[in-house]
């Protein structure tokens, strides 16, 4: 584990996050049974369960090196856009994206988390 001091780079991180993004919502969504008392006949429409609003910058998923191979080329190829957040809250529970009314599925995420901080998620998502 790493004793060095990295909270000056989440401070960066979500300083930079902020001036250069936009705000976005997380969604966790949830399958509820089309009727509870015959749960076999399938589910109905998901809810949303859970939701964050953050700031998040949007980046083109071709074309980038996200530092030393931060997300794999392999990553890439897998998704319409990759969405650098800051790390305020643990994001592994969602799986989609709100920007605009426009639903963005989560396809990855990969954390940067330097000993015990964890500073910045990058997200790769579909259409």
């Amino acid at each position: 584990m790493s004793t060095a001091d990295h909270s000056k780079f989440l401070q960066l991180a979500n300083r930079l996050i902020t001036k250069h993004g936009r705000q976005i919502k997380f969604q966790k969504f949830t399958d509820v049974p089309m009727d509870p008392d015959r749960p076999w006949l399938g589910a109905g429409e998901p809810i949303v369960e859970l939701e964050y609003t953050a700031d998040a910058v949007f980046l083109p998923s071709q074309g980038l090196d996200l530092g030393i191979k931060f997300v794999t080329d392999e990553m890439l190829s897998r998704v319409d856009e990759v969405i650098l957040a800051a790390a305020n809250q643990s994001l592994e529970s969602y799986n989609v994206i709100v920007d605009n009314s426009v639903r963005l599925a989560i396809t990855w995420l990969q954390l940067l988390k330097p000993g015990d901080l964890s500073i910045l998620y990058a997200i790769g998502v579909k259409r």
